[in-house]
C-alpha cells in the first residue's frame, strides 16, 4: 500500500479505541517493548491495573498490542513473532515498529538473544550495545520510493544513550551482569554463526552477534523513536587460542547445553527434554536416575536460568517508569522521515 504524505496523516491505521483508552491521559511518553511471545502477558501481571489487548492495523499487517501502566509509566508490548512464529530472518519488523509508533511509543526497548564472541561475555549475561555491524543484507525501510519517498536516516549513534543507561542501571539493580557498550553484529539467521564466522566477526570488532538489532535500530530511527536493545547471551563462541580445534564452548549438563535451556526460558517456553547423547549403536541410552549427579546438575542449571529470566523480567518492568519519565531526546527524534508528523 502506497500513500502520499497527506493521505498518510489522514488514514486511521494508528490507534484503536482500546489502546487509546489504555494510554490516554498520561503525561509520560509510552514505552514500547518487543520480545518473546509471552512478554505482554508477563508484564500484565506487574501492571498497576488491568491491561488492554487489541489488534492494531498497519500497512504491513495487524499486530497484537498489550497496553497498560507500570509504576505510573505507560507501556505497549508486542511479540516479535506474533501468534504464528516467524524465523528470525523473516520477522515482521515494519509491522511491529509501525504499530508501536502508532500507539504513541517514543521510546523502544527490544529484548533479543545473542551469541558471544568475547570471553568476558558469558552465558546469561546481557549486552546493551552502542553500535552495530549489519551483515544481514536486508533492505527493509519505511521509504521504498515512489509516493512514499525516500529518507536517509542518520545512524552515527543508532542506540539511544539515555535509554541504554536507564536499562543498564535497572538490570544491574536486580543482580544481572550487564555489558554496557560494544558492537553487536547482526547476522541474517536463523542459524547461529559458525566458529569461523565468529572469528571473522570478532576481527571486525564485534563482541556479540544477534538477529535483529540493526534492522530494528534503523526502522526506529526512520520514525524518530529512541531505541535500545537488550541482548541475552545464549551461546558462547569466543575465539580463544584453540577455538578452531575446540569448537563452540558450550557446557553440557544432562545431555542439554546451557544455551538450549537458556534459549527456552528466554523465549517463554518449557525447556526441551533431555537430548540423548550420540552412541555408535542403536541401543537407547540409559536415562538419568532421579538422584544421579547429572540429574542434580540439570536441576541446578534450570534453577539458575529461571532466576536469570526472572531478573530480566523485573529489570524490564522497573525500566518502564524511568524511561517514560525521561524528557524528549533531541538526538533520536531529529530528522525523522516524512511519514512522521
Amino acid at each position: 500500500m502506497r500513500l502520499d504524505n497527506d493521505d498518510w496523516q489522514k488514514r486511521k491505521f494508528s490507534t484503536s479505541p482500546v489502546i487509546r483508552r489504555a494510554v490516554s491521559g498520561r503525561t509520560s511518553d509510552v514505552v514500547g517493548l518487543a520480545g518473546s511471545a509471552g512478554l505482554g502477558e508477563r508484564l500484565a501481571s506487574r501492571a498497576d491495573g488491568k491491561t488492554k489487548t487489541d489488534s492494531v492495523r498497519t500497512p504491513y499487517g495487524s499486530v497484537d498490542v498489550v497496553a497498560g501502566t507500570i509504576g505510573g509509566g505507560p507501556f505497549a508490548a508486542v511479540a516479535k513473532s506474533g501468534v504464528a512464529p516467524f524465523p528470525s530472518h523473516n520477522l515482521p519488523f515494519r509491522a511491529t515498529i509501525f504499530a508501536l509508533s502508532n500507539v504513541g511509543c517514543t521510546r523502544f526497548l527490544s529484548a533479543s538473544l545473542a551469541t558471544s564472541m568475547d570471553p568476558r561475555l558469558r552465558l546469561a549475561d546481557c549486552l546493551v550495545a552502542d553500535d552495530f555491524i549489519d551483515l544481514t543484507g536486508r533492505s527493509i525501510t519505511f521509504f521504498d520510493g515512489g509516493l512514499e519517498g525516500t529518507h536517509h536516516a542518520e545512524m552515527e549513534a543508532p542506540f539511544c544513550a539515555r535509554l541504554s543507561r536507564e536499562f543498564t542501571s535497572s538490570a544491574r539493580s536486580f543482580g544481572m551482569r550487564v555489558a554496557h557498550g560494544g558492537t553487536v553484529a547482526t547476522v541474517p539467521g536463523p542459524h547461529h554463526p559458525t566458529m569461523a564466522e565468529a572469528g571473522r566477526l570478532a576481527a571486525m570488532g564485534a563482541i556479540a552477534a544477534s538477529f535483529s538489532a540493526s534492522t530494528e535500530a534503523k526502522l526506529a530511527r526512520e520514525l524518530g523513536i529512541c531505541f535500545t536493545s537488550a541482548a541475552l547471551v545464549v551461546r558462547e563462541a569466543a575465539p580463544h587460542k584453540d577455538w578452531r580445534a575446540g569448537g563452540a564452548r558450550e557446557s553440557s549438563v544432562g545431555g542439554l547445553t546451557e544455551a538450549e535451556l537458556l534459549r527456552a526460558f528466554a523465549e517463554g517456553r518449557e525447556a526441551p527434554g533431555e537430548a540423548p547423547s550420540p552412541t555408535p549403536s542403536r541401543a537407547r541410552p540409559r536415562a538419568k536416575r532421579p538422584g544421579s549427579r547429572g540429574a542434580r546438575e540439570l536441576e541446578v542449571v534450570k534453577a539458575k536460568l529461571q532466576d536469570a529470566d526472572r531478573r530480566l523480567e523485573q529489570a524490564v518492568a522497573a525500566f518502564v517508569p524511568h524511561a517514560a519519565a525521561l524528557p524528549p531526546c533531541p538526538r533520536c527524534a531529529r530528522d525523522p522521515g516524512p511519514r512522521r508528523a
